[in-house]
């Protein structure tokens, strides 16, 4: 009966939303940030942090959220590979402490 608990609690404690970054490299264009918060919009998903700058032709864009599902956050993550004009993608699973850095 304890091996059912702690299978459980454990399962519990996977499938909780860990805060996750995006760190995108793209092309400075202006059209480029809201075709970026789009995928965030469309399943009505607000991120608690979004910072862009720029550096010479490369737009430097962090996006950053405290937690959603797994199942969201892969979505999101395919629709932001997917937009013209993104050269890179970083995923990074953070503390809330590494969000507000």
């Amino acid at each position: 009966m304890s091996t059912f608990a702690q299978t459980d609690a454990s399962r519990t404690a996977f499938s909780a939303p860990a805060p996750i970054v995006f760190i995108i490299e793209a092309i400075t264009e202006p059209g480029l940030l809201p075709r970026l918060i789009q995928p965030f919009a469309r399943r009505d998903v607000l991120p608690d942090r979004f910072e862009a700058h720029r550096h010479g032709d490369t737009l430097h864009v962090v996006i950053g959220m405290a937690g959603a599902p797994e199942e969201t956050i892969a979505l999101i993550e395919g629709n932001l590979c997917q937009i013209v004009g993104v050269h890179a993608l970083r995923r990074i699973a953070g503390t809330p402490q590494e969000m507000a850095a």
